[in-house]
């Protein structure tokens, strides 16, 4: 019985066979990848194995996407400091939201860091009550 492979493993699987190669290499690989794509009937799939192989590739390459909600504009100095200390190869989508009053909600991949003011007020709330 032949096992069903994941999108996840796909994209995987094609980052690992394509680290560090160049020119034709590269070019015979990828069109290998392809027919393997097409013989497991995954073509359909390529797109988001594409979307999956980029997001790997920049997390091993240490880059960390982060979402940074404010009450206000941030100016690049400051969300360059919030991105490194999260890690030095941030990539930083700043939003604006006046109903968080002040501060910042930093959101990762997989965790939301929220040390806005709402919250904390809510929090404040939450024990008085």
């Amino acid at each position: 019985m032949k096992k069903k492979r994941t999108t996840i493993q796909y994209a995987r699987a094609l980052y690992e066979i394509t680290t560090d190669l160049k020119g034709k290499d590269l070019s015979a690989v990828v069109h290998g990848f392809v027919s393997m794509l097409a013989r497991d009937h995954k073509l359909k799939q390529a797109h988001r194995i594409l979307s999956v192989f980029m997001e790997y590739a920049k997390e091993r390459a240490g880059e960390m996407p982060l979402t940074v909600t404010s009450a206000r504009d941030l100016s690049d100095r400051e969300l360059v400091k919030i991105g490194n200390i999260f890690s030095k190869h941030a990539e930083v989508t700043p939003l604006v939201d006046k109903g968080i009053i002040g501060g910042v909600i930093v959101r990762t991949k997989d965790k939301i860091f929220d040390a806005s003011i709402r919250t904390q007020l809510a929090r404040l709330k939450k024990q008085l009550t």
